[in-house]
Order: structure tokens, then sequence, then C-alpha cells
């Protein structure tokens, strides 16, 4: 263990896995069957639209959520690096993420079939804060670590959802006559004050105002 910490063993470091109120759940977008596994409390709500209960459910897409002590410290080669993100492609073809903004999740394992993402947030040392395990997951932000999850996912399921061909648009949409409009362009352009305006002038729906 000392020798994996100092990194002189170059490999992946082993997780402490820990979690409280775990919960499962099921849902689908654009076809696509995803299963969670992690902190009830870090299940996005945006996603209780798409719940679903079907005892035929078949899982295309798995996403875990764990608590750990430790931190992996990447093996592999770094392909992108800016304010947000590090991400690594580990020797296995695997992905590795390292989030900079983020305070509670701070890394995602994506399988090299892009079949499922593991998210990790960090948990402070018991031995550095003098607090047992149970008080420091009880302190942990999980309203916020709920909104770096749902950006987290992202970025694994539209990885996969490009092997089956779904790709995501850059757009705001609102609902008209009973079709989904796209308004796309570079940011900063006016889409989301667009589909506003809709929304104020003929009450249409705003559906969604960055991703499609």
């Amino acid at each position: 263990r000392m020798l994996y910490n100092s990194h002189v063993f170059n490999a992946p470091l082993f997780h402490n896995k820990i979690n409280i109120d775990s919960t499962h759940k099921d849902f689908t977008i654009a076809g696509i069957n995803v299963s969670f596994d992690g902190p009830s409390l870090m299940f996005p709500e945006d996603f209780n639209s798409f719940l679903n209960t079907g005892d035929s459910f078949v899982t295309d897409f798995n996403i875990t959520v764990d608590g750990t002590i430790s931190r992996n410290y990447p093996t592999g080669t770094l392909i992108i690096e800016n304010r947000d993100v590090c991400i690594f492609q580990e020797p296995d073809k695997s992905y590795l993420i390292l989030f900079n903004n983020f305070s509670v999740i701070k890394e995602c394992e994506i399988e090299p079939d892009f079949k499922s993402c593991h998210l990790f947030y960090q948990i402070p040392s018991m031995k550095e804060t003098k607090k047992c395990i149970h008080a420091l997951l009880n302190e942990i932000d999980y309203r916020k670590g709920t909104y770096e999850t749902f950006h987290a996912i992202r970025m694994a399921f539209l990885l996969y959802a490009k092997m089956k061909g779904i790709y995501a648009l850059h757009s705001a949409s609102f609902l008209y006559r009973d079709k989904l409009w796209l308004i796309s362009a570079p940011a900063g352009t006016g889409k989301s004050t667009h589909a506003n305006l809709w929304n104020r002038e003929y009450g249409t729906p705003v559906i969604n105002g960055d991703l499609n």
C-alpha cells in the first residue's frame, strides 16, 4: 500500500469503495437502457421521467458511483488536458477522466467497450480529520455531487451512444405543434434566449437549453 501511495509502483491504486444508502435505478434514454448503482442522494432527479420498471429490462450501459479514500494514479497516455478535465487512455484501452473543477466527483473510469462507467467521489482521510467514516460520509455535499454526477455521466453516455449511431447536438429545443424544434448555434449566440421567447409568447415548453 505504501509503495502504491508513493507511486513507486506505476499502477492504479486499489480503491476502498464505501457508500451509504445505495440504490439501484433503471431508466431508458434515446432507446438505451441505463442502470445506476450508487448513493440515492446522488441519483439525478432529471432521470426520474425516464425510469423503467419493466421485468424484461436488459442493461446496455451501466453507471456505478462509489466513495473512495484512495485515488487512481494515471498510467496511460494523456490525450486531453484543459481547465475542466484531464483524460488518459490506459494501456487496456479504457479511459480515466480526472475532473479538475469538481469538488465531489473526482474521477471517472470508462471501460474499453464503453458499456460502463465508474464514478468516484473522494472521502477525506480519517487519519487527517480525526473523524469516523460515517461522520465523513454525512458531511459530503450530496446536492453538489448529484449535479456533478449528471455532468460526469454525460461524457461516458455519449461515447456509448455514438457506437449506436446516436449523436447529441449542441442546441436549445422547444415543443411546438407536437414536434421538437432544435436551434443549433455557437455558445452565446442566443439559442436559449430564442427558445425562452417562444415560451413567453406562445407557451411552448422548453425541453433543453444545451444538448439534445
